[in-house]
Formats: structure tokens, C-alpha cells, sequence
């Protein structure tokens, strides 16, 4: 055999050899042939080329992993920007991704240090924020899509908070004199707000409570006691749809995307005054006392037989808490009760228990009035050295002689002023 004739042969039982194996021979007279993998080559170049992609059995194919297997679910809060890195392990060839159900505000994108990390990120704007669940499914495929491992994670949404900026403190004012909240300010959200200011009808004076949306706003007290104003903001991105995204909440529509505060206001007023006035029975003034009067050191009051002392308060509020203390004569002790500015109070002496405990003192007394208002401010009444009358009819003495009425006699009776009443009857006699 001549050397051709020999070349021949090798080439031949290569060729048998490759034809055998599965694989491809491209020639200079193949020309526009298609691979095994479905790409036209169209290539001059006479070379054996061996497509060693081809030559990878399915069977063989690695799909990548999820890493860790379970992928986390990712919470985003309104006008908040997220970014959530998926990491896979392993795989043969191409890696390539498929992702389902992402929000049109989300992206996801494979990250350029590895294939094998997709990211995904987004930025959640406020107009339309709700309260929703994006599932997110996820595929990822090694060897050109044949081998392939899914997995999936939820994308929730809520909406925002946002804040009172401005410092409203429960603060005092003065009955009658003009009071301004602080310009109204919110922080956080979309940064477009709507502001509510609820004032109590009582704090001012009028038949409804005031409701407004001012950011400026001056109210005039006209009412002693404490009162609460109630500021709420919200966001404005919310208006008309708070009871859609309340009901998926499990909140009332009120709650949906604001902040409240509220303040109480303390409303004194300037002073206020205790009188005193001591009376008789009938009702006659017989003396005075006042809380802002200056009392004489050695002054001293006498209470009428059967009379009493009535109080009452010179002020602005409506109502009052009077305590009344005294050591000597503690019948009359009375704890924080409630009178009106008009009606007021008054200890009567000809009351049974009272006037027994009167007829068994020795000396005056001493008594301690105190009155608060419903600011919790107070007055004190201070009245020492109070005397009482005696019975006028303890010492009245009648003498009738015979010889001017030989069958008279006479009876004494209590009129209705507790002075004595003399009645003279007489039987035959000389005249």
C-alpha cells in the first residue's frame, strides 16, 4: 500500500470513529450546514470542529439552588425605596432568570458580580399607596433554560406614617383673653397635608364645637376649667380613599395615613373672691367677711341666736369646691362639695345637732373657708374668734303683784324670730 492509499485509511477510520461518537464533521463542502444546536455556521473553514456544548449529555445538567432555600418576604412602607438580593448556588452553563408578579413601581435585574444573584429593587410611590400583597414567583434555569429551580416571596406594602411637627403643649390661659395655637406643621409622608382642629364648644362658649382646618388659629376662652383641643394631619395622597385601605386594615378610616395630638388648655381666671355674711334668723345682714379683704387683728364676729352664715363666691367660673374647717365646733366640717357661683352654701345654727354642739362651747371658734374653682385655683376665707348669741329668753324675768291683777298671770312663747313673745291674761280682778 502507497502512502495515499494509506492517508486514505487513517481518515476514513477517523471518521468512522467520530461518526460513532456523535459528533459533527464540518468541511469546506458543508457549507451553510446547521449544528446540532440549531445555529446556521456557513463557515469556510475546511478544520474538523468539535461543538463541545454538544457533547453535554441532559441527563448531566445541574440546576442552580435557591440559597437559603426559603427567601424572606419584603415589607415596603409608602414613598420608601427597598432592595432585596436573591442568591442561587450552583448550576451548569447559561444562567438565566424568570420573574412573575412584581409590581410596575419593582424591577429585578441579575447582578453584574454574579448571574447567579438576582436583585430586586424599587422605589413604592405614595400616589395610589394601598395595602397590598405582590407574590413574586422566581425562575432560575442553568444549561441554556434545561435545568431549572423555582421558588417565590411576597412583596407587601403599607402605607406611611407621619407626624405632628408643631410642639403643642397643654398650656394655661385667662378667661376673656385671646389665645393662638402655634402654625400647624406635619412631618414625613408625601409633605401635603389637610389639618383638623377640633375646640370644645364648652372652651369657648358657643353652641357646637368648632371645627376647622386653619393652620393659623386664635380662640377666646370663655369657660374656667381644663379643656382638650384635638389637631389631626394627614396625608393627603389618602383623600377619598381612606375607608378602602381602613377596612383592609382592621382600622377606622380616621386612622388611615395621619397623626393626632392633643392639649389641654387650663383656663383660670383672674381672682376670684369668698364672702361671708352672717345673718338672723329672718334673713338680716348682721356682718361680713371677704377672702381678699384685710382683716383687723382683733376683729371678732358674733352670730346671731338661731342665725346663720351663708358664702359665696364673686367670680367667673360656674361652679366651685368648698371646704370648710373648723377645730372647735368640727359639726360644721364639710370636704370639697360643690356649690354654684349664685346658689352658695350656708351653715344654719338653729340646726338641732348643730346648736347643741353651740351651746356646749366655752370659747369662740375659729373657721377656715377654702374654695377652688375648676382651674384648680384657690381662695381662703380665714374668720376668727366667732362668738353666738345666747338664747334671749334664757334670762327674761316677768313679775306680776296682786295687787294689780289679783288673778293674772302670764305666758311667754318663741316667736317665729326667736325673740319672746309676753301673752298677759287676767281673771276678775279690779280692773
Amino acid at each position: 500500500m502507497n502512502k495515499i492509499s494509506h492517508l486514505i485509511v487513517v481518515i476514513l477510520a477517523i471518521a468512522l470513529a467520530l461518526a460513532a461518537c456523535g459528533g459533527n464533521i464540518k468541511s469546506k463542502s458543508d457549507t451553510n450546514t446547521t449544528t446540532s444546536t440549531g445555529t446556521e455556521t456557513g463557515t469556510d473553514d475546511p478544520l474538523v470542529v468539535f461543538d463541545e456544548g454538544d457533547m453535554e449529555s441532559e441527563d448531566a445538567a445541574v440546576p442552580p439552588v435557591f440559597w437559603p432555600t426559603a427567601i424572606g418576604d419584603v415589607t415596603v412602607e409608602c414613598g420608601r425605596d427597598f432592595s432585596k438580593a436573591i442568591n442561587t448556588k450552583g448550576g451548569t452553563g447559561e444562567i438565566s432568570w424568570k420573574v412573575n408578579g412584581l409590581p410596575a413601581w419593582a424591577k429585578a435585574e441579575p447582578s453584574d458580580s454574579s448571574k447567579n444573584i438576582l436583585r430586586v429593587s424599587g422605589l413604592l410611590p405614595f400616589e395610589g399607596c394601598d395595602i397590598q400583597t405582590h407574590k413574586v414567583s422566581l425562575k432560575v434555569c442553568g444549561s441554556k433554560g434545561s435545568a431549572c429551580s423555582e421558588n417565590s416571596f411576597n412583596i407587601k406594602t403599607k402605607i406611611h406614617g407621619i407626624s405632628i411637627k408643631t410642639a403643642l403643649s397643654d398650656t394655661n390661659a385667662v378667661m376673656d383673653a385671646e389665645q393662638t395655637i402655634p402654625k400647624l406643621e406635619a412631618a414625613g409622608g408625601s409633605g401635603s397635608y389637610t389639618f383638623t382642629t377640633t375646640i370644645p364648644k364648652e372652651l369657648i362658649g358657643e353652641s357646637q364645637d368648632r371645627i376647622t382646618n386653619d393652620l393659623d388659629i386664635k380662640f377666646t376662652p370663655k369657660k374656667i376649667g381644663t379643656h382638650t383641643i384635638k389637631v389631626v394631619a394627614m396625608d393627603k395622597v389618602f383623600e377619598g380613599r381612606q375607608e378602602a385601605i381602613a377596612e383592609k386594615m382592621g382600622i377606622t378610616p380616621d386612622q388611615v395615613g395621619t397623626a393626632t395630638r392633643e392639649f389641654k388648655v387650663n383656663v383660670k381666671e383672674v381672682e376670684f373672691i369668698v364672702n361671708a355674711y352672717l345673718t338672723d334668723s329672718p334673713g338680716t345682714q348682721t356682718d361680713t367677711a371677704q377672702s381678699n379683704a384685710k382683716q383687723d387683728e382683733n376683729k371678732s364676729y358674733e352670730v346671731p341666736y338661731n342665725g346663720k352664715i351663708k358664702f359665696s363666691i364673686t367670680g367667673k367660673g360656674e361652679k366651685y369646691f368648698l371646704t370648710i374647717k373648723s377645730t372647735e365646733l368640727p359639726t360644721i366640717d364639710k370636704s370639697n362639695f360643690e356649690i354654684a357661683r349664685e346658689a352658695g352654701h350656708e351653715i344654719n345654727f338653729s340646726d338641732f345637732e348643730i346648736a347643741a354642739k353651740v351651746a356646749e362651747l366655752a370659747t369662740p371658734i375659729n373657721m377656715t373657708i377654702t374654695a377652688k374653682n375648676e382651674s384648680g385655683q384657690s381662695e381662703t376665707l380665714k374668720m376668727e374668734r366667732i362668738s353666738f348669741a345666747k338664747d334671749p329668753c334664757e334670762s327674761l324675768d316677768v313679775e306680776l303683784t296682786k295687787d294689780f291683777h289679783q288673778d293674772g298671770y302670764v305666758t311667754i312663747e318663741r316667736g317665729s324670730a326667736s325673740e319672746p313673745v309676753v301673752s298677759l291674761s287676767v281673771k276678775g280682778g279690779k280692773g
